[in-house]
C-alpha cells in the first residue's frame, strides 16, 4: 500500500501520462535489483569486516556504509536499463522514485519475515522502521540518481556525442568494407574514407561539434548548463549519504533503546518517534523535490 499510494502521488504531482507497462517495468527493475544487492550485502560485506570488531560495530560498518554503496549501485544500474526512455530530468525522475519503490518493496518483505521469528516487539519495530519508513527513502534516494541521470540522457550534449560516435562508425564502417575491395565511397580508390571528414563530423574551431547532413548545424555542449541539469557523480554520492544516515539513525534507535534497558512499550514509542522524525525529513524533502521536477519541460510526457 505504500508503494502504490507513493508512486500514484509522484505519477499526479509530475503530471507524467505513463503506461501501465512501462510502470511496471520500472517496479519489476527496482525488485531485481534488489537480488544482486541483496547476495552482496550477505556474502561479500562480512568478509570485508575486521574479525575483532563488536556485533554494533559491524553491524554498522555494514548497515550504514557498505549496504548504501552496494544498493545504490544496483539501484543506479537498473535505472540505466530503461536508457531509451530517459528524455529529460522530470521522467528520469520518476523512473528512479519507481525503481527505488520496487528494491524497497522486495527489502522489506525480506526484513519483515525474518522478523517474524524475532517475538512482536521485533515485528513491530522492524514493520515501523522498514515497512513505513524505507519506503519514500528508497524512492528519494534512487529519484535524485534518476533525475541526473534522465537529465544527461535527454541533454543536447548526449544527442552530440551520439551524433559524434555514429559518425566514427560510420567512417570505421567505410574503410573496413573497402579493405574487403568494395568501393563504398565511390572514389575510385579502396584505401578506405578519404573525403572531407566534416562531411560527416567534426569539430569547428570554436571547439563545439559539429554535425553535416542536409543541413549543418552547431551544437554548443555549455549551452544547456543551467537547464537544471545535476552531476551524476555527486547525485549518487549524495544518495549514498542519505541512504547510509537513514540506515545509521534506523540501527542506533534500537541499540539505544537496548542500551537504556526500555520496556517493550517504551521502545516502540522510541523507535517511532525516530522514525516519525525521519520520515518527516524524507517526505518534505520528496514533496520538495517533485515540485521542482513537476516543471521540467524536457521529457515532460512519457506516453500517452
Amino acid at each position: 500500500m505504500p508503494v502504490l499510494a507513493w508512486w500514484s502521488l509522484a505519477g499526479r504531482r509530475l503530471k507524467l501520462h505513463i503506461k501501465r507497462v512501462e510502470a511496471e517495468a520500472w517496479l519489476i527493475a527496482g525488485m531485481m535489483s534488489a537480488f544482486p544487492a541483496f547476495l552482496l550485502n550477505s556474502l561479500l560485506l562480512p568478509e570485508l569486516i575486521p574479525p575483532g570488531w563488536d556485533s554494533f560495530s559491524h553491524d554498522l560498518a555494514t548497515v550504514a556504509i557498505g549496504a548504501p554503496v552496494i544498493e545504490e549501485l544496483s539501484k543506479a544500474s537498473a535505472i540505466l536499463i530503461f536508457s531509451t526512455s530517459l528524455k529529460g530530468r522530470s521522467n528520469g525522475f520518476m523512473i528512479g522514485f519507481s525503481v527505488g519503490l520496487g528494491f524497497g518493496l522486495i527489502e522489506n518483505l525480506q526484513y519483515i519475515a525474518v522478523a517474524l521469528f524475532g517475538g512482536p516487539v521485533d515485528l513491530a519495530t522492524t514493520t515501523l522502521v522498514r515497512g513505513v519508513g524505507s519506503i519514500p527513502a528508497h524512492a528519494l534516494w534512487t529519484a535524485i540518481v534518476g533525475s541526473a541521470i534522465g537529465g544527461y540522457f535527454g541533454s543536447k550534449e548526449m544527442d552530440t556525442r551520439t551524433s559524434r560516435k555514429i559518425a566514427d562508425v560510420q567512417i570505421h564502417l567505410i574503410d573496413k568494407i573497402e579493405g574487403l575491395g568494395f568501393d563504398l565511397d565511390g572514389d575510385g580508390l579502396l584505401e578506405g574514407y578519404r573525403g572531407d571528414v566534416s562531411a560527416i563530423s567534426n569539430w569547428n574551431s570554436d571547439g563545439h561539434w559539429t554535425i553535416k547532413g542536409t543541413k549543418q548545424e552547431v551544437i554548443d555542449p555549455k549551452q544547456d548548463e543551467n537547464d537544471g541539469r545535476r552531476s551524476i557523480m555527486i547525485s549518487l554520492v549524495a544518495a549514498m549519504i542519505g541512504h547510509s544516515i537513514w540506515n545509521a539513525l534506523s540501527l542506533s534507535s534500537i541499540a539505544i533503546s537496548s542500551f537504556l534497558s526500555l520496556g517493550d512499550v517504551a521502545t516502540i514509542m522510541f523507535v517511532l518517534s525516530v522514525v516519525c522524525t525521519m520520515v518527516t525529513a524524507v517526505i518534505v524533502i520528496t514533496l520538495k523535490e517533485i515540485k521542482n521536477h513537476s516543471g521540467a519541460n524536457s521529457g515532460k510526457v512519457i506516453s500517452k
